[in-house]
């Protein structure tokens, strides 16, 4: 099997369970994604991962991740360009869920 591909897999399966509300499970989906993609070296692909993995964590390790996650995209030079809206920090005085 292609372990590239098995790490797309869980994110897009991960991502459903979110959508779901199924949290344990996409949290389960988003952290297998994230340690295929570590294990491969796939730097571009760890930034969304963390990301993801974010949106389905609590607080205050969701904040953790999303910061990890901007800190390795600006590392990378802005790279993968789409996850730039993603990884806005919020705006000054936004209330946070």
């Amino acid at each position: 099997a292609d372990p590239l591909l098995l790490s797309f897999t869980w994110r897009h399966l991960a991502g459903l369970a979110l959508r779901e509300g199924e949290l344990a499970e996409a949290r389960h989906g988003f952290t297998e994604s994230l340690r295929i993609r570590e294990e491969l070296g796939y730097l571009v692909g760890t930034a969304p991962a963390l990301a993801s993995l974010a949106d389905a964590e609590s607080e205050p390790e969701a904040s953790r991740l999303r910061e990890e996650a901007r800190r390795l995209f600006r590392l990378l030079g802005g790279v993968p360009t789409w996850l730039a809206r993603q990884l806005a920090p919020p705006a000054a005085g936004a209330a946070t869920a």
